[in-house]
């Protein structure tokens, strides 16, 4: 796996959003143990306008608990494959720079929600190529 982080990325936004594609309504009512207030829905619609706020500068309460709170609440009525289709699209738009910052990063954001999402719905982990590329660029 490449280290580069647009294409750890891009690989991280495919392997969600097939994800996100398959959750049922059932599936989507679970609770989310890392974050116990969402339910699968309610990550998914994060991880989805996460992403598309990024792209669109839409940074007002950036990281705060408004700033996801609004993106969960914006999408409620969303199916996760409609969430699903927006991470894609938001996710090939993504600037680079967004993914080489100081800081959180969404490639991290992604990553870390990834594995919620993941022991949510009682799926593997994600690759473990998937950390050991993360992991030197956000560790010093």
């Amino acid at each position: 796996m490449s280290l580069e982080p647009v294409a750890l990325y891009a690989d991280a936004v495919e392997r969600v959003a097939t994800l996100a594609q398959g959750v049922d309504a059932a599936a989507g009512r679970r609770a989310v143990p890392a974050t116990p207030a969402w339910t699968v829905h309610d990550l998914l619609g994060h991880i989805a306008g996460a992403t598309s706020d990024v792209v669109a500068g839409r940074l007002d309460g950036w990281p705060g608990r408004a700033w996801t709170n609004r993106q969960v609440v914006e999408r409620r009525g969303r199916t996760t494959a409609e969430l699903a289709a927006e991470l894609r699209a938001a996710g090939s738009q993504m600037p680079a720079a967004a993914l080489v910052a100081q800081g959180p990063t969404p490639v991290w954001d992604l990553l870390a929600h990834e594995a919620d999402l993941r022991e949510a719905l009682d799926l593997p982990r994600a690759p473990a190529d998937t950390w050991d590329a993360l992991l030197p660029l956000v560790v010093t």
